[in-house]
């Protein structure tokens, strides 16, 4: 998407002074814009709500009513509040300019005014509020998209409960029973995959606006400006990983499984081949030997042990991080345990941190989306087995998990 500072657009000039009017006029009509005036505040916020300019120049000395408060009173007007506010001013002191951006100005203009100056603001400023006025049409049609599917879900929720509370009239058998609910969950799943999938390209259009918005016209910002593009940039960062996570939860388990021989020794290789940069710099010590081959999905065993082993590396203490990768076998099953000497959690949170987006710490303090011990369970549960975790807060925790011999 390319933005142009073009030169079309309706300016208001609200200036006490009619040298300045006159001189201001001159400038912004010579370069193509529509030009209005008014010679006083009270004057100048009549003229913003009957003709609804896409910018205005207002200056600050004015009596009766000076700029900052005819600033204050249309920040103040929801129908006026989002016209951006270049205040005209001979004032230099830090003070002033600051009281300017405290009541809504956009940006700042000193006097004697330069002719190139003045319309180079005034086209950066109606680039901005355009891209602004596209930013925020964007967002509303991803609000909409998210309301429409959170009615989706609400109504298939509505039908699970009719369709249960029909199936609990006729007293069907249990086999009956599981099957509509297995049904139910997959269209579910289903739907889950498809609302992710879809997030990406709204997403994806706010990323690209962005990026120009950064690079065609960074220079103009001050530094409060570049940390809100900071901001944009690393949610749709975090929203992209969330995406990601979302699509991988989805997958697991949803199509008809074909399990073959895994050689596990091999998914914990490759597991820490991936994980290798982050190993070395945090000096961290993997052990692990003579693990079995099982029946499974190659794809699932890794995502399983990569979360796992991930989540050990990540929630650390000042110590260098110790892992230890065990299996027994028990009856029918294998039993896995992967101890780490991390910080640990209080056990009251056992349970809840295998729940979707379920966090102990903040994203500040630790990087994630509270998807990736949802998806473990997950796994675990799709080949029969069972996930559950020992810790105690400060002394490190360990994992236990089933898979199927």
């Amino acid at each position: 998407m390319n933005l142009e500072t073009d030169c079309s657009g309706k300016i208001l000039i609200v200036d006490d002074h009619p040298s300045n009017l006159k001189l201001l006029h001159t400038y912004l009509k010579s370069a193509g814009f529509e030009v209005l005036v008014a010679e006083d505040g009270m004057s100048g916020i009549e003229a913003v709500k009957c003709s609804q300019p896409e910018l205005i120049l207002l200056d600050v000395m004015m009596p009766k009513l000076d700029g900052f408060e005819v600033c204050h009173r249309l920040k103040s007007d929801p129908a006026t509040r989002d016209i951006p506010v270049i205040f005209l001013t001979a004032l230099s002191e830090t003070v002033n300019k600051l009281k300017g951006f405290e009541v809504g100005g956009v940006d700042y203009i000193t006097q004697p005014i330069e002719h190139e100056e003045l319309v180079a603001r005034v086209k950066t400023h109606l680039a901005l509020r355009k891209m602004r006025q596209q930013l925020q049409q964007q967002n509303q049609a991803l609000q909409a998209e998210i309301d429409n599917r959170k009615q989706i879900e609400k109504q298939l929720q509505q039908s699970k409960d009719s369709l249960q509370q029909s199936h609990d009239r006729l007293e069907k058998t249990v086999a009956v029973r599981t099957a509509k609910l297995a049904t139910s969950n997959q269209d579910l799943e289903h739907f889950a995959y498809i609302a992710s999938h879809d997030l990406r390209q709204p997403l994806r259009k706010i990323r690209m606006c962005t990026e120009y918005l950064a690079e065609d016209y960074g220079h103009c910002f001050d530094e409060q400006a570049q940390k809100y593009l900071g901001y944009i940039f690393g949610s749709t960062d975090r929203m992209y990983l969330l995406i990601d996570d979302l699509l991988t939860y989805s997958r697991v388990g949803r199509l008809e499984q074909n399990y073959i021989p895994v050689d596990l020794n091999t998914i914990i290789q490759e597991t820490l081949d991936d994980l290798s940069v982050t190993i070395a710099e945090k000096e961290a010590t993997v052990h692990y030997h003579n693990l079995p081959t099982i029946k499974a999905n190659p794809r699932e065993m890794r995502q399983l042990f990569q979360n796992l082993l991930d989540n050990a590396l990540k929630f650390t203490s000042d110590r260098s991080p110790e892992i230890n990768i065990q299996v027994t076998r028990q009856d029918n099953n294998w039993l896995f345990s992967i101890q780490d000497n991390g910080i640990g959690i209080e056990p009251q949170y056992s349970d809840k941190i295998f729940q979707m987006f379920q966090r102990l710490h903040h994203s500040s303090e630790y990087e994630g989306t509270g998807i990736g011990l949802a998806i473990c369970q997950k796994v675990v549960t799709s080949h029969g087995g069972k996930i559950l975790v020992e810790s105690q807060l400060g002394e490190g925790a360990t994992f236990y998990f089933t898979l199927p011999n």
